[in-house]
């Protein structure tokens, strides 16, 4: 079956095809009456090969599909609010939710778009500026993470935050919303904040989320699998490199993943890595951190069946050139699953095998569900 999609000019010119009519995206319409209500705005159609299947229920068969006239109609027809005002509306109400201050524009809706929330690079920052930031992210009900923090700016976010955790050998700073803020659902006049607020606490409650059970109902009986974390495992070559890796694993661990370290299994002594191949084999994604000549996330990528993603560091004499050596190394590897972030670049590293480990952990749980509901039945 193809299916391609048309404007409702070309309807007509195609009588080999059924059209569908799907319903747009919903956005929250910002009437005068405050209401608030998700209102459908327009229709989409589509083209597929003609079968027997009927059409939409309640659409006209013939020359192409009722389009059929949406709140938004008479704001855009002769009389109505201008298309132009109208869409600035509908922009507004679908822009991300910022909260400003004053001296930083946080992002509190990267949760919803990218699945976690908004981190501070802690590097140059005022402590006081990381607190602000730090307060705007619990306010709107996430877990805080900073990089890059010095012991100065940790014993000033430790007056001001005293639950959160610092990990000096990692130097990153988190800390856990007091409470979960009760988003206000129903209110007329919830502010667009208030919005993004209630988008942050579904998609930034990671580990207690993934730590719930999974059900799916099949008849009178009700399957239940226990939620998959997803797993990382960080390996160093060196114990040198350990700054690095900390910060990777803090930042898949802010992510919800099930981590595990495995310390200095380099190249110089080959017989360590081998003792260590079920801790990498079980993995959903590997970080291989690593400086001097950088060969270790190469042997590791031999041994595994999963991304490998490599980190290297600025560990090393002259010719190592800060890390450059190692990276160029890496991005030269032979391994066909190992891909490469920046130089002592541990966050980045974590982020993507906690994102990686997530997706995993989502379809492995799924599978077990329908799996078991296949059984039940």
């Amino acid at each position: 079956m193809t299916s391609d999609r048309v404007t409702t000019d070309e309807l007509p010119e195609r009588p080999d095809k059924q059209w569908t009519v799907q319903r747009l995206s919903k956005v929250r319409l910002g009437d005068q009456s405050g209401s608030g209500e998700t209102t459908d705005i327009g229709l989409q159609a589509s083209a597929e090969t003609r079968s027997e299947a009927p059409l939409p229920s309640g659409e006209r068969s013939g020359e192409g599909p009722c389009l059929t006239q949406s709140p938004l109609t008479p704001a855009l027809s002769p009389g109505g609010r201008g298309a132009s005002e109208t869409a600035s509306g509908l922009m507004s109400e679908a822009s991300p939710g910022i909260a400003d201050v004053g001296v930083a524009q946080v992002d509190l809706d990267r949760a919803r778009r990218c699945g976690f929330p908004e981190v501070v690079f802690g590097q140059g920052k005022s402590p006081e500026a990381i607190a602000k930031i730090f307060d705007a992210l619990l306010a709107a009900g996430a877990e805080a993470l900073a990089t890059r923090i010095d012991p100065a700016q940790a014993e000033s976010l430790r007056a001001k935050f005293p639950t959160g955790r610092y990990n000096e050998m990692g130097r990153t700073f988190r800390v856990k919303p007091a409470r979960r803020v009760a988003p206000a659902l129903g209110h007329s006049e919830r502010s667009e904040e208030s919005r993004r607020t209630s988008n942050i606490q579904r998609s930034t409650s990671n580990v207690e989320r993934q730590e719930e059970n999974s059900t799916l109902d099949v008849g009178r009986s009700t399957l239940e699998v226990r939620s998959d974390r997803g797993r990382v495992t960080i390996v160093t070559a060196g114990t040198s490199d350990l700054p690095v890796a900390e910060e990777a694993r803090e930042t898949a661990d802010w992510m919800g993943a099930e981590v595990t370290l495995v310390c200095d299994v380099g190249v110089a002594g080959p017989q360590r890595l081998p003792a260590h191949l079920e801790k990498l084999q079980s993995a959903d994604a590997v970080v291989v951190v690593a400086g001097m000549e950088g060969a270790l996330p190469s042997v590791v990528g031999g041994h595994v069946a999963c991304p490998v993603i490599a980190v290297p560091t600025s560990v090393g004499y002259g010719a190592n050139l800060g890390g450059i050596a190692a990276l160029l190394a890496m991005l030269n590897s032979c391994a066909a699953n190992v891909t490469v972030v920046n130089i002592d670049a541990g966050f980045k590293g974590g982020y993507l095998a906690g994102l990686i480990a997530r997706r995993i952990a989502e379809a492995r749980s799924h599978a077990a569900l329908v799996s078991q509901a296949a059984g039940a039945r």
